[in-house]
């Protein structure tokens, strides 16, 4: 679904194919409340039928499965070998069943309010298409995006979205990784370095570095080292497109994602510098309470950007470092 909303193809138009002998949902909820109660009585009491009602579908779910699911003794049940395989299945099944239904009163304007919490660096990324498909699925959906301070802690209740190497991340929270971001250097044509093609980290010691954040720059202390670091001057920006374009003034070399420098690069105003036997990549991540559930809104949210990196990602053969 996602990829035909991204896109712009129409949905389809194959009809969804039903199996006839798929099991009666309100069969499944009688047998799991019998199972864990010990009892159709039991069963029936909590879920506001007769007992005979709970009798009766246990005995069309037997009929429609094959086999026995209860040994009956006087008003006590226990499952047999068939009903403790079936019962964790259902459970499951039920779980999943009871989020659609929650999920679907979104778009009947009962959703809760969704925050994320994001990098300057990773914004740009939301200017894009991102808020207008998300919004053209949950048209009804309160969704607010700030803007995570540096070094900020994780918000309660919050969905945060990070690089892993500056999140902290405990058994009370949930990592889900987005994307692995490539960076490399970049240089104006008309700069010192800018048609050399090549460099070293040596080279770097000779010039102005400017970094997009302060993760960037951490990246590239722990896989350069120190060394190249304390002879450079170096400036640490709020977010990738200022270190970008004061690139592209020829101020400095620039440390950039490809999906920000890819446009300099085709319009001609910056160059790539590979740097052998160097590689420089993060891993982009969503960070949320584990007692938060992720919901189908949120997730859809976390696919999405995730598809639009991929887009802006895709380069052209002759771009790849």
């Amino acid at each position: 679904m996602l990829s035909e909303i991204h896109d712009g193809a129409p949905p389809s138009t194959q009809s969804l194919e039903i199996d006839p002998g798929i099991v009666d949902s309100k069969r499944l909820q009688m047998f799991y409340v019998a199972a864990k109660e010990g009892g159709f009585a039991a069963a029936a009491g909590l879920l506001g039928v007769s007992p005979s009602a709970i009798s009766h579908a246990i005995k069309g779910l037997e009929e429609d499965l094959g086999c026995s699911l209860f040994r009956r003794s006087g008003p006590h049940v226990s499952p047999t070998g068939a009903g403790v395989k079936l019962l964790p299945m259902v459970e499951d099944l039920l779980q999943k069943m009871s989020l659609m239904r929650s999920e679907l009163a979104i778009l009947d304007g009962r959703s809760e309010s969704l925050s994320f919490a994001l990098p300057a660096a990773l914004h740009g990324i939301l200017q894009s298409e991102v808020l207008s498909l998300f919004r053209e699925c949950f048209p009804l959906a309160r969704l607010e995006i700030s803007v995570r301070q540096e070094n900020a802690g994780l918000g309660v209740g919050d969905f945060e979205i990070d690089y892993l190497a500056s999140a902290e991340v405990n058994n009370d929270r949930v990592r889900r990784n987005l994307f692995e971001e490539s960076l490399s250097w970049y240089a104006a044509p008309f700069h010192e370095f800018g048609q050399r093609g090549k460099i070293s980290p040596a080279d770097l010691r000779q010039m102005l570095l400017i970094y997009p954040d302060r993760d960037a720059y951490q990246l590239s202390i722990r896989r350069l080292g120190r060394s190249h670091d304390s002879d450079s001057k170096k400036w640490i920006l709020p977010n990738p497109q200022c270190a970008r374009d004061l690139a592209r003034q020829g101020q400095g070399l620039a440390l950039l994602p490809k999906w920000v420098a890819q446009e300099a690069v085709d319009d001609g105003s910056l160059n790539l510098l590979k740097m052998p036997g160097v590689e420089l990549r993060r891993t982009c991540c969503a960070i949320w309470p584990a007692s938060r559930p992720l919901t189908w809104a949120a997730d859809v949210f976390l696919s999405l950007v995730t598809m639009e990196f991929e887009k802006a990602e895709d380069f052209p053969a002759s771009q790849a470092v």
